[in-house]
């Protein structure tokens, strides 16, 4: 069953910042902040952040070679691509 993000009231922040902090550093995904009852803010942690931006940043170049591919531009097969990483790895 997946996890429910935490929600917290954003008089939690003024008040338990230093819990707060915890909480989001220690959360597998965001946390969202309310005021009023109603969502305004999200909240991750630096890992969280970098992760989610680097998956961003992969789903961008799968998106861009898929574009590339269907335009009918040479591709490069998982293989090659493969035996070329361990080439290059083996010469670092």
């Amino acid at each position: 069953m997946p996890k429910v993000a935490p929600v917290v009231p954003v008089s939690d922040w003024r008040n338990k910042t230093a819990e707060m902090t915890r909480l989001v550093e220690q959360a597998d995904g965001p946390v969202y902040v309310t005021v009023n009852g109603r969502s305004r803010i999200v909240c991750l942690s630096v890992e969280n952040y970098e992760t989610e931006q680097f998956e961003s940043e992969v789903y961008a170049k799968l998106k861009e070679a898929e574009a590339q591919r269907d335009a009918g531009l040479p591709t490069v097969s998982h293989n090659k691509v493969m035996a070329d990483l361990r080439a290059r790895k083996k010469h670092v």
